[in-house]
């Protein structure tokens, strides 16, 4: 009674090293074609690891230089990203189907090809919502130089909702990571010395873009506020947004 054989991964790996090292003119059995099957099994691991590793690269190089033409990269590597996974679940199922028929196990080396393309999914979410967050965040700077507290400081968004800063006392700076939303105006009220006074912090807010704006109050007591509509560096999102994550 014959006895099938089943040929595992390990078989693949003796089987290529023994036809390199076989002279030329030398026939080398190949059972069940598991070159080839080899090969398919080798496109579905390589479709995975290569977005990951290369969309990994990209993301850490734009988290340090913030240059724009990376975030256009990312952008391209996504929907290159989709065609490498299809691809890959191609390939594996292509491996599955030939490995059957050639009576090679197939089930844990699938399992783990499967596990390779998967992760791509979670992992590239995970690198959007991080790359939205730092996009989108709103850092404000409190810079106090007088010699008394600025108090009930309260910052109110384009869509009429307010922040309580608090009181900022003499000589501290503040910072605070506000989610601001809708467009136009972020307005600031405060009282100094008593006296009530009023103003912009931002002149105009573009929900969803992120914004640094620094509000300072001199020795003299005067009033100057500045804006700059770039993404919060890394630093910053790490030390004011992730914490507390957006007071």
């Amino acid at each position: 009674m014959a006895v099938e054989r089943r040929y595992d991964l390990a078989d693949f790996e003796a089987i290529w090293e023994l036809s390199v090292a076989v002279p030329t003119g030398m026939a080398v059995a190949d059972p069940a074609g598991t070159f080839e099957v080899k090969l398919w099994y080798r496109t579905a691991i390589a479709c995975g690891l290569f977005p990951m590793v290369l969309g990994t690269a990209i993301f850490a190089a734009w988290l340090f230089t913030d240059l724009d033409a990376l975030e256009i990269i990312g952008l391209l590597f996504i929907y290159g990203g989709i065609v490498l996974f299809a691809a890959g679940i191609a390939s594996l199922l292509i491996f599955v189907s030939r490995a059957r028929k050639g009576g090679i196990a197939y089930r844990r080396p699938t399992t783990l090809a499967l596990a390779v393309l998967i992760l791509n999914v979670p992992l590239c979410a995970a690198y959007i919502s991080i790359a939205f967050a730092m996009e989108s965040a709103h850092v404000v700077t409190v810079v106090n130089r007088a010699g008394m507290p600025i108090e009930s400081l309260t910052l109110t968004d384009p869509a009429g909702r307010q922040f309580r800063i608090g009181t900022v006392g003499p000589g501290q700076v503040r910072h605070a990571c506000l989610d601001f939303s809708g467009e136009g105006a972020v307005q600031f009220s405060l009282n100094v010395d008593g006296e009530a006074r009023a103003g912009t912090l931002i002149g105009y807010l573009a929900d969803p873009l992120g914004s640094s704006a620094t509000l300072r109050l001199s020795a003299e007591l005067t009033l100057q506020a500045s804006e700059e509509f770039r993404r919060v560096s890394l630093a910053d999102f790490l030390r004011y947004c992730v914490p507390g994550w957006r007071t």
